[in-house]
């Protein structure tokens, strides 16, 4: 007969042993650790009772005290024979309180330190746990792909394989989930989890479009679980995969009989509109209708009803073509749900309706270009949005033939073409589609899509279209600064492809070259101290062709604004003082221009006269040098087609219109300065229009906004800043 003795005894013998043995210590670090141990199977024995996988209410103090005390162990006692007793029991501890990355280091430290431990496998499987939790799914997969061939726990090694299969499905690695949930299955079969895996694979089957799989999948959970809602939800899924493999009869019955289980179910709205959507499939359209009518009364405000009326708006949509009644269906869906994905669409449904009739409406414009555009939107419309490829088509036809030389006709040929190939499977009809576009109409856009659908992309005579020659001549234009090659480009583009949308961006790309190359870019710079606005040139340039002799008393200077750096008015009109002689280039040639808003001297067009260089005693061939400098134009790097103050020294001011600055520039560049009589002085001058006799100026009335300037006082400087 054996003799039972209390566990407090039983402790005290095993210390009394101990310290005959001269092992007082050791009896002190014992005690630390058993009280560690104690409070942690507590803990698990209270946890597992609850079958939960975290901790809970006094558990978690439990757990606590147990990290504490074998904590305690390892500071104090490092090298005793419980410090992997210790590590496993503070890793679990951890691991249920929910802080896995403090867990997963310490199973890391055991089976580093005691890879032959007896806790060696089992903090390898929580190893792998805690990776998972802390969602390292690489890591863990390491870990459970060797656990699975290694360790001999069944237990173990089936809810590592289920892991597996949940790691690979939270990474949507559907296919991969699938095959490990498979292995479970195979397996495991009598494993508690069995039914929700077969669940959660028939999920991703359905997903995956692999109806059979997924039905039988269901079938299967349905078959294994003990839990009603479980069940319910497998057969109804299944059902809806039967649909799907056009096992519709089968998925019938399916509902039918859960129709008849499930009367005063919550769920017999979803139920009806299940046998609803299989009477439609099998063609009984009308025992639908009624059925979705049925709900729409008897779940008022409810989603199901608010999904009986969107399936009826479909139906009328579809199958019977009326818009009216579609749209009546759609808006009384919308009002049966506040919120929620069938109100969402029935009112995306309802607006596309709305923009139907607008487009109808407007294709009896009497503009041509206006019906057209109207019927384009309308076929895209029945395309893209109302699924009605053969009402789209209608409208894409008539577009051909109403309007063939409308930019229009092409991408109406590539959308029948598209129709063709992707609603009715008829590839060789929609490539002679395609080929009208190339043969018709090989300068408008829809060509390079068409050479794309052909397989002829790079062929001669498609290897360059209207984009490709905008990017290339871009290119030249900003990152390789080449104006020559550029303009090529431009101009290969409008001249190859005139009907094309890039035309006017090509257009107006030229402008702002033949801008750029007109107006060099210039920096400020100080303006000299003089008495005259305009910088008196020396005696052998006073008497070049390109210098005028002006009286300045009677005769305002017009010069065109885009050579005044900084000025935003059409012209700059400057009057000077009568006692002061002045000299003014050419206009045609040079002027030389001193802001006094700005304190800033601009550069000549052609040749400037370098007052600045004069002063500094530079000679004539150093002056040259600096005028070619000056003239180099190279396009800035990120410069956009839009702005063009940085290329012609405006920095500070904002865009200017460039084919107005290039239209009144072409005006300026045809009119020849001459002597000016100058007794025949005009009070003011319209900036804008400015036409050259041989000895004097014919200026036109000013006009409303025109910037005319009264003659100011005698010794006087007037400059018109604006």
């Amino acid at each position: 007969m054996k003799l039972k003795m209390p566990p407090g005894k039983f402790y005290l013998y095993i210390c009394l042993l101990l310290a005959l043995a001269g092992t007082v210590n050791s009896c002190v670090y014992y005690n630390t650790f058993y009280l560690a141990r104690k409070n942690f199977n507590q803990a698990e024995s209270s946890r597992k009772q609850a079958n939960r996988d975290e901790a809970s209410g006094g558990e978690i103090k439990g757990y606590k005290d147990a990290i504490t005390k074998a904590s305690k162990v390892l500071s104090e006692h490092p090298t005793s024979k419980w410090v992997d007793d210790a590590l496993f029991v503070i890793g679990k501890s951890f691991y249920y309180l929910g802080d896995f990355a403090k867990g997963e280091r310490k199973f890391r430290e055991l089976l580093s330190n005691f890879p032959d431990s007896k806790y060696a496998d089992e903090s390898r499987f929580f190893l792998g746990k805690s990776r998972y939790q802390l969602e390292n799914y690489v890591l863990a997969k390491e870990v459970f792909v060797e656990f699975i061939e290694s360790s001999k726990n069944d237990s173990w090694r089936a809810e590592a394989t289920y892991l597996m299969a949940e790691m690979s499905a939270k990474q949507e690695l559907d296919a991969e989930a699938i095959d490990f949930y498979q292995q479970f299955v195979t397996k495991y079969s009598s494993n508690f989890r069995t039914a929700d895996v077969y669940f959660k694979m028939g999920e991703l089957q359905f997903k995956l479009e692999r109806y059979a799989e997924a039905a039988e999948s269901f079938a299967r959970a349905g078959a294994t679980t003990q839990v009603e809602k479980t069940k319910f939800d497998a057969r109804y899924r299944e059902g809806s995969a039967l649909f799907k493999i056009d096992s519709v009869q089968a998925g019938l019955v399916l509902f039918e009989k859960l129709r008849a289980e499930q009367q005063d179910s919550v769920q017999l709205g979803n139920i009806l509109l299940r046998i609803a959507e299989g009477n439609k499939l099998l063609g009984n359209e009308r025992e639908a209708i009624l059925l979705y009518n049925e709900i729409g009364e008897n779940f008022v405000k409810r989603i199901e009803s608010a999904e009986a009326y969107y399936r009826l708006g479909e139906i009328a949509q579809e199958d019977w073509g009326d818009l009216v009644v579609a749209k009546d269906m759609y808006e009384a869906a919308g009002k049966e749900q506040r919120g929620g994905d069938w109100r969402t669409m029935a009112m995306e449904k309802v607006a596309d309706i709305k923009l139907v009739e607008t487009y109808l409406t407007a294709v009896g414009s009497d503009s041509l270009d206006s019906a057209l555009e109207s019927r384009y939107l309308l076929a895209e419309m029945y395309r893209t949005e109302l699924n009605r490829p053969d009402s789209a088509m209608q409208e894409y036809q008539k577009i051909i033939e109403l309007g063939p030389e409308s930019p229009l006709a092409p991408r109406s040929l590539l959308a029948i073409g598209w129709i063709l190939e992707n609603h009715y499977q008829d590839t060789v009809a929609s490539r002679a589609q395609y080929l009208k576009v190339i043969d018709q109409y090989p300068q408008s856009d829809a060509l390079q899509k068409a050479v794309e659908l052909l397989d002829l992309e790079g062929a001669e005579p498609y290897e360059y279209y209207p984009d490709k020659l905008y990017s290339l001549a871009e290119n030249q234009l900003f990152d390789a600064e080449n104006l020559d090659s550029a303009r090529s480009l431009f101009q290969r583009l409008i001249d190859e492809f005139p009907d094309s949308r890039l035309v006017p961006k090509a257009e107006f790309a030229l402008a702002k070259i033949q801008l750029m190359e007109f107006v060099p870019a210039t920096k400020p710079r100080p303006t000299p101290k003089v008495d005259t606005v305009v910088t008196a040139v020396d005696s052998a340039a006073a008497k070049s062709d390109s210098t005028i002799v002006l009286d300045s008393t009677k005769l305002p200077i017009i010069v065109d604004s885009l050579m005044v750096s900084g000025a935003d008015s059409t012209a700059s009109v400057v009057t000077t003082d009568s006692s002061k002689s002045v000299i003014v280039q050419d206009t045609v040639k040079s002027v030389t221009v001193s802001d006094t808003a700005k304190g800033a001297e601009s550069d000549s067009v052609d040749k400037p006269v370098i007052a600045a260089d004069r002063a500094k005693g530079l000679s004539p061939d150093e002056i040259a040098k600096a005028m070619a400098a000056k003239d180099s134009v190279k396009a800035a790097p990120g410069d956009s087609i839009v702005r063009l103050s940085d290329m012609i020294g405006r920095t500070d001011v904002s865009a200017v219109d460039t084919l107005a600055a290039a239209a009144r520039r072409d005006s300026i560049l045809a009119v020849h300065a001459a002597r000016l009589d100058s007794t025949k002085a005009p009070t003011q001058t319209d900036s804008t229009l400015v036409t050259a006799g041989k000895d004097s100026i014919k200026t036109a009335s000013p006009v409303k906004d025109s910037l005319a300037i009264k003659s100011p006082p005698a010794d006087t400087v007037y400059v018109d800043s604006t």
